[in-house]
């Protein structure tokens, strides 16, 4: 038996009243359940309870060499108070939701990053909405995942080289070097967290995003695109809620 806190991660459907869900666990990492009737009358509650981004705790039979786990009970730890209702939060905790599915492996036993992550989103929900909040995110995760980028910036080390994580002399031919404006932004951020309000347009968010994503699909194996940049344009732009 398996009682842990855990994050949803996905949820699919699975015949006429069943979901297969995965889930980040605190004590067993990335795992995957499923549930049954979850959507007949007596099962309106868990269905409530599996959706995406969502704080569990979850007890389940669990085996060690199995890959579906079948749910006993489940019980929210924590009902978010403004993601659901701030559409620039939401937006951004799909878009730190698919980047943890493409970066965490299953299986992968890690209680500090199961912390890290838990943490970041109840920041975002209890904090005041941050244009900036994905990109520290996502320095602070490649930190966690073990690929932290080296703050050796310079005036003469003044692009950030993104296969190898560190500054070197700005070369225009390098398809992965950061041009040195968003080099300087992000060495800054690296210095000194403070730093983020000097960012103010939505142009300069939008480019470090697609650097760091970059830099991310150099470091990680089958990383593919994230399809929730689309609708990251109005945040990045600072567009107000719809």
């Amino acid at each position: 038996m398996l009682k842990t806190q855990g994050i949803v991660f996905r949820i699919t459907r699975y015949r006429e009243s069943s979901l297969i869900f995965d889930v980040f666990t605190e004590a067993a990492g990335l795992q995957s359940f499923i549930a049954s009737g979850v959507y007949s009358k007596n099962g309106q509650r868990l269905a409530s309870a599996f959706q995406p981004m969502h704080l569990l705790e979850v007890v389940a039979y669990y085996h060690e060499h199995k890959d579906l786990h079948r749910i006993r009970e489940v019980s929210s730890v924590y009902p978010y108070v403004s993601i659901p209702f701030d559409i620039r939060k939401s937006a951004v905790g799909i878009f730190l939701l698919e980047l943890c599915r493409k970066c965490i492996r299953p299986h992968h036993h890690n209680p500090s990053l199961f912390s890290f992550v838990r943490g970041a989103f109840l920041t975002l929900d209890q904090h005041e909405f941050d244009p900036n909040y994905h990109l520290r995110f996502m320095l602070d995760f490649a930190a966690q995942l073990g690929f932290q980028p080296r703050n050796n910036h310079s005036p003469t080390l003044n692009s950030f080289d993104l296969a190898n994580g560190v500054f070197v002399p700005y070369n225009t031919s390098s398809p992965y070097q950061v041009d040195p404006e968003s080099s300087r932004l992000l060495s800054d951020w690296m210095r000194d967290r403070m730093a983020e309000s000097d960012m103010h347009n939505g142009q300069q968010r939008r480019n470090l995003l697609q650097w760091l994503l970059l830099y991310y699909q150099l470091h990680i194996e089958q990383f593919g695109t994230v399809k929730s940049v689309d609708v990251f344009h109005d945040i990045l732009s600072g567009a107000p809620p719809r």
